[in-house]
């Protein structure tokens, strides 16, 4: 909230809780509004991707000390970090589409359902070689 309001540019890394897993960033467009719904604001998603904690580790090895943190834990990384990792998550982007659909993996869709209390999504067909 205060770096939004002393006029910094504020990208938000999204993960969904316990896939290890990047599924974007963007950054934030308004001011957080307290209401009876909780603390809204506005966001532009500038990409839509699965990049595992693994793969992002390979190549930015101190973001490491920033991925063991509790479930809806706002991470503050250092600039250089965080810019890194958005051009890892930019490289593997995917255009956004109207309803937000992410390219998930068949993990991410299990753990999701149960954060959201959905039943689990059918297993994935196998490929037929």
């Amino acid at each position: 909230h205060e770096c939004f309001s002393q006029g910094s540019q504020v990208f938000l890394i999204n993960t969904i809780s316990g896939t290890e897993h990047f599924q974007g960033f963007m950054t934030m467009t308004s001011n957080i509004k307290v209401n009876n719904i909780g603390h809204p604001f506005s966001v532009r998603w500038h990409a839509l991707c699965s990049v595992s904690f693994r793969d992002a580790q390979k190549q930015i090895p101190a973001i490491t000390q920033y991925l063991d943190f509790p479930d809806s834990q706002i991470v503050p990384l250092p600039s250089i970090t965080g810019s890194m990792l958005c051009d890892i998550l930019s490289q593997r982007s995917v255009p956004p589409t109207l309803d937000m659909t992410l390219p998930l993996t068949f993990q991410e869709k299990v753990l999701l359902a149960g954060n959201l209390g959905l039943p689990p999504p059918e297993p994935e067909p196998s490929p037929v070689i």
